[in-house]
């Protein structure tokens, strides 16, 4: 069998799951659990599973704001490129990858908020690719906690820093772009002033200038 047949092969395997792990005010069913229904399908078809991430594209922040009650809060939030490559070990020539997207938040540090996006992001993989029903499982149909919410409705509205301006401004420079031209650019581009880039445009600059200085490097 090529890789395609054997991965339908793994997908026929699945029995069902229950939900057995909770967090986050709802009941999930595991990473744990999935990898376990399919770990003797993918021996015994000799399929194999390699997660990579992008690190030149990981990315945190610190995320500050104040619950209902008036207490005030931090959370660490990291993303990063990745991707899911599934090999015949059979023939390791025959692979698929598979683009994705790794994010995690947490309380308490940043290596925290990576393995909480690595496991969380192992897990609606295997879900979303596998095409496991999750309408029941899936976080996204639960109310999202106070944390996501506030960090959802701040995103694309909270102003930017002076050291996140500083940031695109220096990866500009190293692109051989000065800043009167890097104003010019970003006006043509979102018809606004630099400071009032929302993040995602800011992120899309700032990697835009990276590469760019990368070519020139």
């Amino acid at each position: 069998m090529n890789l395609h047949q054997k991965l339908v092969e793994i997908r026929k395997n699945i029995k069902g799951f229950s939900k057995d792990t909770k967090g986050y005010d709802y009941i999930f069913v595991s990473g744990t659990q999935i990898l376990r229904a399919i770990k003797d399908k993918m021996d015994e078809l000799g399929v194999l599973l390699v997660p990579e991430i992008d690190y030149s594209t990981f990315h945190w922040e610190k995320h500050e704001y104040v619950t209902v009650k008036g207490k005030e809060k931090l959370d660490f939030i990291v993303t990063a490129k990745m991707t899911y490559t599934w090999i015949n070990a059979e023939e390791p020539t025959d692979k698929l990858v598979v683009p994705w997207v790794c994010i995690g938040q947490q309380t308490d540090d940043i290596s925290k908020a990576m393995g909480t996006a690595l496991t969380y992001n192992e897990r609606y993989f295997l879900l979303k690719f596998l095409g496991i029903p999750t309408d029941e499982d899936d976080a996204d149909s639960k109310p999202p906690t106070e944390a996501q919410r506030s960090y959802s409705n701040n995103y694309n509205s909270k102003k930017l820093s002076d050291k996140q301006l500083a940031r695109l401004y220096a990866l500009a420079n190293k692109a051989g772009v000065d800043k009167d031209l890097v104003k010019q650019q970003v006006f043509k581009k979102f018809s606004k002033e630099v400071k009032d880039l929302t993040k995602p445009e800011y992120d899309l600059v700032c990697n835009g200038y990276e590469k760019a200085a990368e070519k020139t490097a």
